[in-house]
């Protein structure tokens, strides 16, 4: 009896030990096959972000500027390379699951090409749309900062009230940019005047005009 009651406690004994030898061997597969999975991802992610990088340099200077300039219209708060990368993948993703569901190359590259026209159309869309409410935002915003003006008979404090009052507002958002751009140095009139530049709007030019021959 004591024979047996050791023969069982040996073979569990090592069948514990097989089951431990397995996990650990399991386990040193896996970690291996993980690290295998990160490598091949990295060597991809540097891939597909130097490709992107290719693309952006071949994108002439004044296209950037204008796709970086309707982006902060829009309100989009994307670079210019981080809005061109979100929209290849978009292109990769779409061609690759229609492809996959389809099984036809051409049927892929239109709906792929829908996708890259339909993404710009949306960003004009939603750029207008802004500049929309922005243009109907600014007679509050001249009355108001005329206003401050007329008690202060100081435009960088009468520009930082109504920015205050406009918190949450479309216009808001450009006065903040004004704000900031007197806070490195520039002039009030300058920062209103680059304000109405990027907004396309006379009548912030013509008040900056007017501010620049009183002051």
């Amino acid at each position: 009896m004591p024979i047996i009651i050791l023969l069982l406690i040996c073979g569990s004994l090592l069948i514990g030990l097989a089951f431990l030898r397995e996990s650990l061997t399991a386990n040193g597969n896996f970690r291996v096959s993980q690290a295998q999975r990160l490598l091949k991802e990295s060597v991809l992610r540097d891939k597909f972000f130097n490709a992107n990088n290719k693309i952006i340099q071949r994108i002439p200077s004044k296209k950037k500027e204008k796709l970086k300039s309707n982006l902060e219209l829009a309100g989009i708060k994307l670079q210019v390379e981080e809005f061109i990368a979100l929209l290849i993948m978009s292109l990769i993703f779409t061609g690759i699951l229609v492809f996959i569901l389809s099984k036809s190359i051409f049927l892929a590259l239109i709906l792929s090409a829908f996708v890259l026209l339909g993404s710009f159309q949306i960003l004009e869309f939603k750029k207008n749309r802004r500049l929309d409410r922005i243009n109907q935002e600014i007679g509050t915003f001249l009355q108001l900062i005329s206003k401050r003006y007329e008690n202060t008979n100081d435009m960088t404090k009468s520009l930082e009230t109504t920015a205050y009052e406009m918190q949450g507002s479309y216009l808001g958002e450009e006065v903040n940019k004004a704000l900031a751009e007197v806070s490195t140095g520039l002039s009030v009139e300058t920062a209103i005047t680059n304000m109405a530049n990027r907004l396309n709007n006379k009548y912030l030019l013509r008040f900056a005009d007017y501010f620049e021959t009183i002051d």
